[in-house]
């Protein structure tokens, strides 16, 4: 357990995704980036996003992760509420380095069609907003097909973390997170199980909100693992 002021954490594994932890100002993230870095500025509006009905993707039967490289060890991050952010009282973000294969000329495909066929309908591409933000009404799966980012977990002053192309984050409802800095290319294929969604929320939470989180279904199978590990060993075990 690491002590991260506001946040309280269980990470495994850590190291072999460039993670680290403390108090950060928005300034000093700024700092701490190369010069052919930039931040989405201009990615602050939902309405962007391309989105999608699952009824374009092909119809897979069956479960299973089709385009992973190999069986990612799942690293599990446990935040506690910071800020008015709620993060989730129940369950942990899940990370899988390099867990996917995005070679091709549509990797953005290769990853939606993953998500597809383990349930979780994947609703548009896009990057990740540049202010701490959390959904109420949906778990959030974001599949990294291109480009590379940095990106706060947990709201204010909480976790970095860094991620690249392969990567997926399974952010559980009410997980605040905000991006830093990231390439020029950097985009997700974003998903939620079945009739959720990615509603944005940036004020801190109503107790109502706070119940709406605590009480959120999520699907038997992981979005990139199938019936086996994730979700399945880390939110139902």
């Amino acid at each position: 357990m690491e002590d991260a002021g506001p946040i309280d954490v269980l990470f495994n594994n850590a190291g072999a995704l460039g993670i680290s932890s403390g108090c950060l100002i928005w300034g000093a993230a700024v700092a701490s980036l190369s010069t052919s870095r930039e931040f989405n500025r201009n990615r602050t509006k939902a309405s962007t996003r391309r989105q999608f009905s699952i009824s374009t993707l092909p119809s897979l039967p069956g479960t299973g992760a089709l385009t992973m490289k190999q069986t990612p060890a799942v690293q599990t991050l446990m935040l506690n509420a910071n800020s008015g952010i709620p993060n989730n009282p129940k369950l942990p973000v899940l990370i899988y380095p390099a867990a996917l294969d995005v070679s091709g000329s549509d990797p953005a495909e290769l990853v939606e069609r993953s998500f597809t066929a383990n349930g979780w309908p994947p609703q548009w591409r896009y990057g990740v907003f540049s202010y701490h933000h959390y959904h109420t009404r949906g778990h959030e799966v974001l599949g990294v097909y291109a480009g590379d980012a940095r990106l706060m977990l947990g709201g204010p002053e909480g976790h970095v973390v860094e991620v690249k192309a392969g990567d997926v984050l399974l952010l559980p409802a009410g997980t605040g997170h905000c991006n830093l800095g990231s390439s020029n290319d950097f985009m997700v294929v974003g998903a939620y199980p079945p009739a959720q969604d990615g509603d944005i929320n940036r004020d801190p939470a109503t107790p109502a909100q706070i119940e709406q989180i605590a009480q959120l279904w999520f699907p038997q199978t992981d979005p990139v693992l199938g019936d086996k590990g994730g979700v399945v060993e880390h939110w139902r075990g």
